[in-house]
């Protein structure tokens, strides 16, 4: 049985001249945005690897 508040966490890229643009939306409810102009793929790592945890952490 599924509990009804579900948080469903997507993070969007969006690229641009100089780096990427980051949003971190919780149920299309932006709660983070990050410039990223270095490197992407750690930086991405450690960012789900915060949601994932943040995630864990809302369930009750």
């Amino acid at each position: 049985m599924q509990s009804p508040n579900i948080h469903r966490v997507s993070v969007l890229s969006v690229r641009y001249p100089f780096g990427r643009f980051i949003v971190i939306s919780e149920n299309e409810v932006p709660i983070s945005m990050l410039l990223d102009r270095f490197q992407f793929g750690a930086f991405f790592s450690r960012i789900m690897v915060f949601a994932l945890v943040y995630i864990r952490l809302k369930q009750p």
